[in-house]
């Protein structure tokens, strides 16, 4: 008696087409090296923070000494090692003078640009820094981001934010940021 066999090939062209599917995403969104499939919780984010501490600090470090009032690195783009822009690999970032009224996008430092490169690959999608702050972007979607913020004023508190919780190294806060969850919660903040 011969055994039908459709069923067993059906199964494994779906698991094929599956596992392929898995692949090119990971491919085209870069999901790989510890990047976050979903929102990163408390524990995920004290971790990256414990773990790249140093790298983290020498960046902010280093922006500090440029003369801007803030400096943002964007993940727009990342191509063989470096965000891509008019065909030149190189890193940009926007910075801006706000007593001056000066805003420019202009290339990144070459000694930071392997230091931004090794914390994109353990997850930090976007770098923000002001004389006040510093901001990682870790995840996001949408509607939704989550990530790490430093402060020595004490715990941020803008008016999106909908989870500020201290970290395990003073002045760095685990933030989730929603505009959705933050109008429900917080409708006086919107008025």
């Amino acid at each position: 008696m011969k055994k039908n066999k459709a069923p067993l090939t059906i199964f494994s062209i779906i698991a094929i087409f599956v596992i392929l599917a898995f692949v090119i995403c990971w491919k085209l969104f870069y999901i790989g090296e510890n990047r976050f499939l979903i929102a990163p919780s408390y524990d995920k984010a004290d971790s990256l923070l414990n773990n790249n501490y140093k790298e983290l600090s020498y960046v902010f470090d280093e922006l500090s000494d440029l003369d801007y009032d803030s400096v943002s690195i964007s993940e727009l783009l990342f191509v063989d090692g470096a965000w891509k822009n008019n065909d030149e690999n190189k890193m940009f970032m926007e910075v801006e003078r706000k007593s001056e009224n000066y805003e420019d996008t202009i290339p990144v430092p070459d000694e930071l640009c392997a230091h931004i490169i090794a914390l994109h690959k353990k997850g930090v999608r976007d770098i923000s820094w002001s004389k006040k702050s510093a901001r990682l972007t870790i995840w996001n979607t949408m509607s939704e981001s989550r990530g790490i913020v430093y402060s020595e004023s004490g715990a941020p508190d803008g008016e999106q934010l909908v989870e500020v919780k201290q970290l395990s190294i003073d002045n760095w806060y685990y933030y989730v940021h929603n505009y959705e969850k933050a109008k429900e919660m917080y409708p006086e903040r919107f008025m």
